[in-house]
């Protein structure tokens, strides 16, 4: 299992219930900011990608990075910085 940044920029039609259901379907998820997510998945990155965009329309823009140690934040609300603490990279 890997952790993955996913940043999206819904343009036109936001449609974000949709989306955030998605994001919060993964094994586990930690809501970073605005449309900033962290997901917990098996999946690759491309895999992410493919899977996301069937909730996305297509002027949207996504991207999905794998997230390494060491990283590094500041003023993330405590549960977030907890949640990247804790989860097993």
């Amino acid at each position: 299992m890997s952790i993955y940044c996913v940043g999206y920029d819904l343009m036109e039609k936001k449609d974000y219930p949709k989306l955030i259901e998605k994001l919060k379907s993964y094994d586990a998820y930690a809501h970073i900011q605005g449309s900033l997510w962290f997901v917990k998945s098996s999946k690759n990155a491309s895999e992410l990608r493919d899977e996301l965009k069937s909730f996305i329309d297509e002027d949207d823009k996504l991207i999905i990075i794998r997230v390494t140690l060491p990283w590094a934040s500041s003023n993330l609300s405590k549960g977030v910085s907890d949640w990247l603490k804790k989860v097993d990279f």
